[in-house]
């Protein structure tokens, strides 16, 4: 909701000359606040490329959707990237497109899924090149003039999305389930303490995860001025409860 009164508003206001991009730092600052909802830190390592990436990728399913409209865009004043665009719009959504992908691969490396021989990091990056092709038939097949065809291709997308979330999943739980046998293996060495030891140390990281997404919502809704603050009030609250408990 709020996301589409900014993007109203920069139509309105022609604050940029392309409503796309706004729709996209817009839409896309869910993919920072849910890291640190479920990590309790800011690794710009990964959420900044993740994020650019899927601005990126927004800017280009947009872009094509706003061909549907381009006549009445221009009798209506709005300033989309179609009309920004004309007949450079092709090579402008190949550019998305590439960095869009090259976007989610370097938070892949970021989170540890290029390290060699990791099985999900193999997982994670097949899916991640099959989403790709998915783009490359977008590029090949659209007809930027017919606003059937924008649609169609717009909402191929979600096949693009499925693909992304599918590599990122099965990635996740592969490496899991490595970290899970070599947990295994090592624990044959130890005795019941240890054990007991460890699983505290689990509890207590997952105790800490979930007050960290609670307090991370708190924070937003005290209003901070940036995410910066936002993030130092969650993590601080989240210890706080943490060494209550």
């Amino acid at each position: 909701r709020d996301a589409q009164r900014t993007l109203g508003a920069a139509e309105r206001l022609e604050v940029v000359p392309r409503s796309q991009a706004v729709l996209g730092a817009a839409i896309n600052y869910g993919g920072l606040l849910g890291w640190v909802a479920v990590r309790g830190d800011v690794d710009w390592a990964v959420v900044a490329p993740l994020y650019g990436g899927a601005w990126l990728w927004t800017l280009h399913y947009d872009t094509v959707y706003a061909h549907q409209d381009k006549r009445d865009d221009a009798a209506a004043g709005v300033r989309s990237t179609a009309l920004r665009l004309g007949d450079s719009t092709l090579p402008a959504l190949t550019l998305f497109s590439t960095g869009a992908i090259g976007g989610l691969a370097g938070a892949g490396a970021g989170a540890g899924l290029g390290a060699a021989g990791s099985l999900g990091g193999y997982v994670y990056f097949c899916g991640l090149a099959a989403a790709g092709g998915h783009l490359v038939w977008q590029l090949r097949t659209v007809r930027l003039d017919s606003p059937p065809d924008c649609l169609r291709i717009f909402q191929s997308n979600r096949d693009f999305g499925a693909l992304v979330f599918g590599a990122i999943v099965a990635a996740q739980l592969l490496r899991g389930a490595g970290e899970e046998g070599g947990k295994g293996e090592t624990a044959e060495g130890v005795g019941a303490e240890g054990d007991a030891e460890n699983a505290d140390r689990r509890g207590s990281r997952a105790r800490e995860r979930h007050l960290t997404g609670f307090d991370v919502l708190r924070s937003l809704w005290c209003g901070e001025a940036d995410i910066a603050s936002r993030v130092r009030r969650a993590v601080g609250f989240a210890a706080e409860r943490g060494g209550e408990s």
